[in-house]
């Protein structure tokens, strides 16, 4: 290999966990957009809110677990058992809630299909466990390949849902949800490989640890009521602004999780040398900083060209038909929610291993309850002028919430290591 091809593998090896955080996002994307051009208008509408929901209820079944996952990984070197462990938490306390939070949920919005929706969440949860699993080992490469390999899966599923005209969204649910569970299995059936082909000792996991039912559940619960309430908009939406705004929110959501992934893939590279130091006490402020500046760099570039994606593709689709100026401006503000979320993206992270996601919990859940209140404020008092407050007034409001979240996780921190 030359000099120079060298050099570009390695770029592309330092590069890997940005992309690598982005591809769930992006694979949303595709996902919906292909949907958009087989559904009639009814049918896309369904399907995008239970997909951006289960995406939402992955918060509570998944991304707990798979934090808890990486911090054991950087203080064991057991890693494939700590994996069957997470794996065994997913498929029954996780299995429970899905079907808990699922069947909430299809109450509340009148949602149908209810065992492709629990499907899809508890699919899409394990195979975030499993994708934890190799961002705790820093092996971005097999996680890419896997995303790859998902991302294949998907398109076929797809294109063979259009062969067969078999255009309804509990088919593509379907689907969507076997894709998942299948590139899991090959994720699971790799770092089975990886931790025999290093000489690691497998073990029988605890199949009851009480770390992930509380913990897990805790960092869940504020993952769910904070980045999580981008996908349950959606939901929301359908029953009180009507189709248009709840397609557009399904699709802004979609599209802005790759500005609030991406960030995520910077802190994904150094989550354990960030949760090693924090275990020692012991935590690097010039470290901190450094990562900080690449973080705003990428919110900042990226979050226009997001914008611009967004409105574009509901402008060309004709998924905007009526007022273009309620949207735009509803669109604006959604943007400006999830990119102001980003700026505590490191802080939301080191509060976890700082052992307060108590804290981060009660934070989190302010930001859910006033979406809820405005939610029942709609079904309760229907009319036009409600419907404007909950689509303005909301990311508005969870702007601002956003803001002194940062700047309470920014306090603590700093109380925690202030003796250091």
């Amino acid at each position: 290999m030359t000099t120079s091809k060298q050099s570009l593998y390695r770029r592309f090896l330092n590069f890997l966990p940005v992309i690598t955080a982005g591809s769930p996002g992006a694979i949303r994307i595709v996902v919906l957009l292909v949907a958009n051009h087989i559904l009639m208008p009814d049918e896309m509408a369904v399907f995008s809110s239970q997909f951006t929901l289960s995406s939402a209820f992955v918060m509570l079944c998944g991304i707990g677990t798979a934090t808890v996952l990486i911090k054991n990984i950087a203080a064991d070197k057991k890693t494939f058992t700590r994996l069957l462990g997470s794996l065994v938490n997913v498929y029954t306390y996780g299995m429970l809630l899905a079907v808990i939070i699922c069947v909430a949920a299809s109450l509340a919005f009148h949602g149908e299909n209810l065992a492709g929706m629990i499907a899809l969440t508890v699919s899409l949860s394990g195979y975030q466990v499993a994708r934890s699993y190799f961002i705790g080992i820093k092996n971005f490469i097999a996680l890419f390949i896997a995303d790859v390999f998902l991302a294949t899966l998907l398109l076929l599923s797809l294109v063979l849902i259009l062969m067969t005209k078999a255009d309804t969204s509990t088919m593509v649910i379907v689907l969507v949800a076997a894709s998942y569970f299948i590139a899991q299995a090959l994720m699971i059936a790799s770092a089975f490989m990886l931790s025999r082909a290093a000489g690691e000792e497998i073990e029988k996991p605890v199949l009851v640890d009480r770390e992930y039912y509380q913990s897990g559940t805790l960092i869940g619960l504020s993952n769910l009521f904070s980045s999580g309430i981008s996908f349950i908009l959606p939901s929301l939406f359908l029953v009180t602004a009507g189709n248009e705004i709840a397609v557009l929110a399904s699709l802004a959501a979609s599209f802005f999780s790759i500005i609030a992934v991406l960030p995520r893939g910077v802190v994904n590279n150094h989550l354990s040398s960030l949760a090693e130091q924090i275990r020692k006490k012991s935590l690097d402020r010039a470290y901190m900083a450094s990562i900080k500046r690449s973080l705003n760099r990428i919110i900042v570039l990226a979050s226009p060209i997001a914008f611009i994606a967004v409105f574009s593709y509901a402008y060309l689709a004709d998924v905007i038909a009526k007022d273009y100026y309620k949207s735009f401006i509803f669109l604006l503000l959604l943007a400006s929610n999830f990119v102001i979320a980003q700026l505590g993206v490191l802080e939301s992270n080191i509060i976890y291993f700082c052992k307060k996601e108590m804290l981060a919990f009660l934070m989190n859940m302010s930001a859910f309850l006033i979406v809820l209140v405005s939610y029942v404020i709609c079904l309760v008092f229907p009319g036009f002028a409600l419907v404007d407050y909950f689509i303005f007034f909301v990311p508005s409001i969870l702007s601002m919430f956003f803001l002194v979240r940062w700047h309470v996780f920014r306090k603590h921190i700093s109380h925690v290591f202030s003796s250091q």
